[in-house]
């Protein structure tokens, strides 16, 4: 929990440029199709499929949401191939 609570948080909020904005949704859409790609990857689609469907509720722009081409099958083997080159690597 924040130190001041979420009433600070929520009036800076109402402060932030657009570009913030945008940028902190590109950062956590980022966390985010991590996750799901990670969840995919170990079989666990159901809890992929409710973190999409989330993440597509919580960000109803059609920027922001999340489409099959970045959770599908091509996202997935490059993030195989990411995570086995981070591995190799001392």
């Amino acid at each position: 929990a924040p130190i001041l609570g979420t009433v600070p948080r929520r009036v800076s909020k109402q402060f932030e440029t657009e570009g913030q904005r945008e940028t902190y949704t590109r950062y956590r859409r980022g966390i985010i199709r991590g996750r799901i790609l990670d969840a995919m990857i170990d079989g666990k689609k159901d809890e992929a499929r409710r973190m999409i469907n989330a993440w597509n509720r919580a960000n109803p722009r059609i920027e922001d949401k999340l489409y099959p081409e970045d959770y599908g099958i091509s996202a997935q083997f490059e993030r195989r191939m990411k995570k086995r080159e981070k591995r190799r690597k001392p």
